[in-house]
């Protein structure tokens, strides 16, 4: 009767019998029995890259019911920092503290408390007054952001058109976008200059601009005098 041997524990065994790997390896084959892996991740025994993938993920990501869902509107780079604030999986300087990377953990904006996601994004005052100045843009006299995930559903409290949302939407993560490219800026560059709100702001309209019509397949161009005037009104009109 052939019996498997399943090499689950390979070191521990090795260990115990004084042996390489090699000669393990050719003393089961020699046996009079059938040798063959089993991959003790899954039931089945049989190894899959997808139960690999789950098993890294598991034990690497963090368990939280959040969930990003792809922007067509703008690039993939912003649909994926997105996912990565989601997940709290963004190189902040608490998140390089606990990796021992980094002997300090204050935001490199404001220096005023521990740089977290929602530091970054919600709390710190550059976020918060550049967040002002966009509402303002917008018309959104009520918009209280009080977390992260608040930030990244901002569609969801819209009333409107599905693809008003979605422009909204694609408006906020330009906007994540240039805070953390300003926020990059003051950490990596020594004599950077501090950048005025209003530039800031002004960033977040341009760059929805130019990638909203580069990736528009309905209706007409948008146009800046308009945009940066009653982008509501322009979104009505021209898709």
């Amino acid at each position: 009767m052939n019996v498997g041997v399943q090499f689950g524990n390979i070191p521990k065994i090795l260990g115990e019998n004084q042996v390489t790997f090699l000669e393990h390896f050719q003393l089961a084959s020699r046996a009079n029995r059938s040798t063959r892996w089993v991959w003790s991740l899954k039931p089945s025994r049989v190894y899959s890259v997808a139960s690999l993938r789950n098993h890294i993920d598991i034990a690497m990501l963090l368990l939280s019911d959040c969930r990003w869902y792809w922007n067509y509107l703008i690039p993939g780079k912003l649909n994926i920092l997105a996912s990565r604030i989601c997940h709290g999986k963004l190189p902040s300087m608490a998140n390089l503290l606990k990796l021992g990377i980094s002997s300090s953990n204050l935001c490199k904006m404001c220096n005023g408390a521990p740089e977290t996601e929602e530091r970054v994004f919600v709390d710190c005052p550059v976020a918060q007054e550049v967040w002002q100045q966009v509402c303002r843009w917008w018309r959104l006299l009520e918009y209280p952001i009080n977390s992260i995930r608040d930030r990244l559903d901002c569609k969801e409290r819209l009333w409107g058109h599905y693809r008003l949302k979605k422009i909204h939407e694609a408006i906020m993560l330009v906007f994540l976008r240039v805070i953390w490219g300003y926020r990059n800026l003051k950490a990596h560059s020594s004599n950077a200059n501090t950048k005025p709100y209003t530039a800031l702001a002004y960033e977040v309209q341009s760059l929805s601009l130019l990638w909203i019509n580069a990736r528009n397949r309905r209706g007409q161009n948008l146009r800046w005098l308009e945009w940066s005037c009653d982008p509501i009104l322009e979104c009505y009109c021209r898709l």
